[in-house]
C-alpha cells in the first residue's frame, strides 16, 4: 500500500475509524518530522563544514588573517551554531511528540481489540 493509498483508507466500523484517523494524522506528522530532520542534518553539516574550514584558517601562519577577519568568521559560526542548535532541539521535540502519539494510538488500538 502506498502512502497515498494508506491515507485514503477508512473503516465503516465506528470503533475503528477514530483510530484510523489518528494513525493517518500521525503518519502525516511523522513524514513532516522526517522532512525537518533532513533540514536539521543539513544545518549541522553546514556548520561542521564551516567549523572545519575555520580550524584550517587557524592553522595558517600568524598574520595570514587579521584578528578582525577571524572575529567575523567566529561571529558567522556562532549564528550557524545557534540556528543548528535550535533546529536540533525542535527536531527532538517533534520526534518525541511523534513517539508519544504513536504510543497513544497503540494504546487506543489495544483497547479496541476484541478477542
Amino acid at each position: 500500500m502506498t502512502t497515498n493509498e494508506y491515507l485514503l483508507f477508512s473503516s465503516n466500523d465506528s470503533r475503528v475509524q477514530p483510530i484510523v484517523n489518528s494513525i493517518k494524522s500521525e503518519v502525516f506528522n511523522f513524514y513532516r518530522s522526517i522532512d525537518q530532520s533532513v533540514r536539521t542534518a543539513e544545518a549541522g553539516y553546514g556548520f561542521a563544514e564551516n567549523a572545519e574550514y575555520f580550524c584550517g584558517l587557524l592553522k595558517e601562519p600568524v598574520g595570514t588573517y587579521t584578528v578582525d577577519e577571524l572575529q567575523d568568521y567566529i561571529d558567522e559560526l556562532l549564528v550557524l551554531a545557534k540556528t543548528a542548535l535550535e533546529e536540533a532541539e525542535s527536531m527532538c521535540r517533534m520526534l518525541r511528540g511523534n513517539r508519544e502519539k504513536f504510543n497513544e494510538v497503540q494504546t487506543d488500538l489495544s483497547m479496541q481489540v476484541i478477542f
